[in-house]
């Protein structure tokens, strides 16, 4: 059963980072463009999805289970930009 989670959470994985990067982009453009309360939503979207994808992340590395090395640079490049903010 627990196999079951961890590949519905392996497949989730890509998603969640790149919303977490969607979301983080567009509260960049609402801050540059003046518009600080679209920037302040974004902002919390964009740490929600970094949290589900933090949370995929910690579970799969204490279950020693494989991360593709893209799905492993795509973490860390998540995690540099975002992990300071939150």
């Amino acid at each position: 059963m627990r196999d079951m989670f961890f590949k519905k959470m392996e497949s989730s994985f890509p998603e969640e980072m790149q919303d977490a990067r969607k979301y983080f982009e567009m509260a960049k453009q609402a801050d540059e463009a003046g518009e600080e309360d679209l920037a302040e939503g974004f902002m919390e979207m964009a740490h929600d999805e970094y949290t589900h994808a933090q949370f995929i992340y910690n579970e799969m590395v204490e279950e020693h289970h494989p991360i593709g090395d893209a799905h492993k640079k795509m973490w860390e490049e998540l995690d540099a930009m975002m992990g300071n903010l939150f």
